[in-house]
């Protein structure tokens, strides 16, 4: 599974090169992006990132997705009772194949890696999951792609 972030830009995931979820970005005012979450052209999902935040407006899944705790390289979400956490390594320039970390009920399910370190158009990330288990794939997906609104704006 790959995960592209665009500088500035729309998040992509795809499996085998067919594209599953996008996210377009759009900065209206400086500190707050909106990201509006796309599965086959169909608006399934909003979210807001601020400076201190995440928050989601609107859904659509198949899940119910609440972002339950959110601190400095971590957020927690609930997910029809299911908890997913998502880390982030702050110092992933240093070791490429821990950019971040997914855990579904304090089970580590998803490790993040980077495919290349430097590149200009933005991260190039890849999802590889632990465990063949369609619930643990479609939430973590669903869950990382919010969890992406705040990267790369700079």
């Amino acid at each position: 599974m790959e995960v592209k972030i665009i500088n500035k830009g729309d998040i992509f995931i795809c499996d085998n090169k067919e594209l599953i979820y996008k996210m377009v970005r759009r900065t209206p005012i400086p500190f707050k992006t909106i990201g509006e979450i796309f599965q086959n052209e169909k608006k399934i999902a909003e979210v807001i990132f601020s400076v201190f935040y995440i928050k989601i407006i609107y859904q659509n899944f198949l899940y119910n997705v609440k972002i339950i705790n959110q601190k400095f390289f971590m957020v927690e979400f609930n997910v029809d009772g299911n908890v997913i956490r998502i880390t982030h390594n702050p110092f992933f320039y240093f070791n490429k194949k821990k950019f971040s970390k997914i855990y579904f009920n304090s089970e580590l399910t998803t490790i993040v890696s980077m495919k290349k370190i430097l590149d200009i158009e933005g991260y190039n990330l890849e999802l590889n999951f632990l465990k063949e288990d369609k619930l643990i794939k479609d939430v973590s997906i669903i869950c990382f792609i919010i969890y992406c609104i705040e990267l790369n704006l700079s």
